[in-house]
């Protein structure tokens, strides 16, 4: 099999945050924050550059945060942690910034929005008990807009439309960063998000601001995974090596990357990247056709995890939109998707449930009869000329179908443009 990457379709649980130590920015010297651009150890003389061989001591008795935006984005990561919070006395807290709540169609078959974000809040607290860190999930809209430039900008502008603003975002985020209070702080490439997913680097984005909203005292350092895993641009070669846990970096090349060394043996002797599975098999839902045996025999060299210092790109960088990923289900693609889906759901209904979806006056979607039900409930989404018709025996059968239907349709809809 190939081993598993963030799907392009990751629409890749509530809040789970524990009460962390607040206001204990005292606790570094003057000389140390001096010093904020290096992995700091204690006072130690830990170089502002950083070699592969640096990287597992500098995270000794750290703070370590990890910021993505789905309950699963931090598996790629898992060995970093686990070896530095599990054997080196250093703190793991991970947080992500949506509930993921629509990751359960593909792979579950599952409707319900709550459900799933339930489902993935408990699974996410598993994955970080792993590193023996703890969770939170803040509640910022699952999306999956166009894998380009253009989708991250979208993606970003519907999270301030829905959360009054940009500028509410980043101080969510920098409240995070002061109550927390970490060294370093890990997350996903914003050039590129290693799959490209527009959520992935809208929510590094937020992130950078907020990083450099503190004083320069008390920023921590940045390191983003940046690994390539958009698997329909890989040759058969990468997908081979990657279906044995290979990783890439991206871009090719740069000699910024540092390296975590998978093959490492950890104190009870297990290799590093073996912490990747266990990590994988607490996400069930998203990866439900994990084999029990997964081989990771690539070669060394590849089983090394790419990280990117922030101090060492360009951010607004755009990796993504030359691979022309048109191709991927986007919320601009989805209706046939959506229209299944409302399929699927009306055949799991009671007997006598009609839905009918009209575009434009015409008839889109059409399941059951409306004209032998004995009460219809409708919903006009004006924007698009959409509306959605959902026909019962009852006035409370027909509400409560067309409720459900209503927050499927409405998500394409009512995208911004």
């Amino acid at each position: 099999m190939v081993f598993p990457t963030r799907g392009a379709f990751s629409p890749s649980a509530k809040r789970s945050a524990m009460t962390l130590a607040a206001g204990n920015s005292h606790r570094r010297s003057v000389i140390c924050a001096l010093a904020w651009v290096a992995l700091l150890v204690g006072c130690s003389h830990t170089p502002a550059t950083l070699t592969d061989q640096d990287v597992p001591g500098s995270l000794r008795h750290q703070r370590l945060l990890f910021v993505g935006a789905h309950p699963d984005d931090e598996w790629v990561l898992m060995p970093v942690f686990v070896e530095a919070c599990v054997f080196n006395g250093a703190t793991c807290h991970f947080v992500s910034a949506t509930r993921g709540e629509w990751g359960c169609f593909e792979t579950l078959g599952q409707p319900d929005l709550d459900a799933c974000a339930g489902i993935r809040e408990r699974e996410f607290r598993r994955s970080a008990a792993i590193a023996h860190g703890s969770a939170e999930v803040l509640d910022w809209e699952d999306l999956f807009y166009a894998h380009s430039g253009g989708g991250v900008r979208r993606n970003l502008t519907r999270w301030s439309q829905r959360e009054g603003g940009r500028e509410h975002l980043v101080e969510a985020l920098v409240s995070l960063l002061q109550r927390f209070d970490p060294d370093v702080v890990f997350g996903l490439d914003p050039r590129h998000g290693a799959t490209c997913h527009p959520s992935h680097r809208a929510v590094s984005l937020i992130l950078i601001d907020a990083v450099r909203r503190l004083p320069a005292i008390q920023r921590p350092r940045v390191l983003f995974e940046n690994a390539f895993a958009v698997q329909e641009r890989m040759t058969p070669e990468m997908l081979d090596a990657s279906a044995r846990g290979a990783m890439f970096p991206w871009p090719t090349g740069s000699a910024g990357t540092l390296y975590y060394d998978g093959n490492r043996s950890l104190p009870n002797g297990r290799r590093a990247i073996e912490y990747q599975v266990d990590a994988l098999r607490a996400h069930a839902s998203q990866f439900p056709e994990l084999p029990a045996e997964i081989r990771i025999d690539a070669d060394a060299s590849a089983l090394r995890i790419p990280l990117a210092d922030l101090a060492d790109i360009d951010p607004a960088e755009e990796l993504c939109t030359a691979l022309d990923l048109g191709d991927y289900r986007t919320v601009d693609k989805s209706l046939a998707h959506v229209f299944r889906r409302i399929e699927a759901l009306a055949a799991a209904a009671p007997p006598g449930i009609a839905v009918h979806l009209v575009q434009g006056g015409a008839t889109v979607l059409q399941v059951g009869l409306l004209d032998s039900t004995g009460h219809q409930s409708r919903k006009d989404f004006g924007l698009r000329d959409v509306q959605l018709v959902v026909g019962a025996a009852s006035r409370e059968e027909a509400d409560a179908a067309l409720d459900a239907i209503e927050r499927i349709v409405s998500r394409y809809v009512n995208a911004p443009p």
